[in-house]
């Protein structure tokens, strides 16, 4: 869920933090987030323009927000966070332009991701670590690409149950994806991708619905970034994240 927003809202969460795996440290939680990891799991390297971004995008595992715009984490984080003692660790592993099968065990994506959630459950002490959840906003290539509802509900389940093995996630909170593909061909792979995220969540106990919001913004030229078609501008973001926070705080509950 790295997207392409188009300004940077400044805030800083309290009682949050990020965890950064190329210096093994933490910080306060405000955006920019994320950063560049190459696939063999060292620095990367910033786009300075959109002619680099297919460059980018073959030679890295990770990515930090782009150009060090407004993520959807710092309002996730906050409204998941209002109200309570409870503090919390933000782990951004997004990387932009990636298909379901692009996350399968085994991959670079996939090994990136493992390396980064164990570097942060060591650095704070297992002791010390409640619930994990895995956020995920995905979908939009897979909509381009055209692949079926059967194969991405399928990859989406096997991934799940990796994560579920491999870092003991306690849930799998999906982010509906918008209709991406309407804005390059007519939305011929929409339907599948997102019949595939609500079939999931009905069946699997392990994931929940977190927001739908993503599906209405984006159907608003209000809520999209006017540079980019098809993804969503800072505003909108905050509104994502802030919703799915907060649905995520009433489930946890029950977790």
């Amino acid at each position: 869920m790295q997207g392409q927003s188009d300004t940077l809202i400044e805030k800083v969460v309290d009682n949050a933090y990020e965890y950064k795996f190329l210096t093994d440290s933490f910080r306060e939680l405000c955006d920019p987030c994320g950063e560049n990891v190459l696939k063999d799991l060292t620095k990367g390297y910033d786009c300075q323009d959109e002619f680099q971004i297919p460059k980018w995008v073959s030679e890295h595992a990770l990515g930090a927000s782009y150009k060090g715009n407004t993520t959807l984490i710092p309002s996730f984080v906050q409204a998941y966070l209002s109200n309570s003692n409870k503090k919390a660790i933000a782990i951004s592993v997004a990387k932009g332009s990636t298909s379901i099968s692009d996350w399968e065990k085994g991959e670079s994506l996939y090994n990136a991701l493992i390396a980064k959630v164990n570097g942060a459950i060591n650095k704070v002490g297992k002791e010390n670590v409640g619930k994990k959840y895995l956020i995920f906003l995905q979908g939009e290539s897979d909509q381009l690409n055209k692949t079926s509802e059967e194969e991405y509900k399928r990859l989406l389940i096997k991934y799940k149950n990796d994560l579920k093995n491999d870092i003991g996630i306690d849930k799998f909170g999906i982010i509906k994806v918008g209709a991406f593909a309407k804005a390059f061909n007519n939305g011929t792979g929409d339907k599948a991708i997102m019949s595939a995220q609500e079939s999931v969540v009905k069946e699997d106990l392990d994931f929940i619905m977190l927001t739908k919001k993503s599906s209405e913004l984006f159907e608003n030229p209000k809520y999209i970034n006017d540079k980019f078609v098809g993804h969503f501008n800072a505003l909108a973001l905050t509104i994502i994240g802030e919703d799915a926070g907060k649905n995520l705080k009433g489930e946890s509950q029950n977790v």
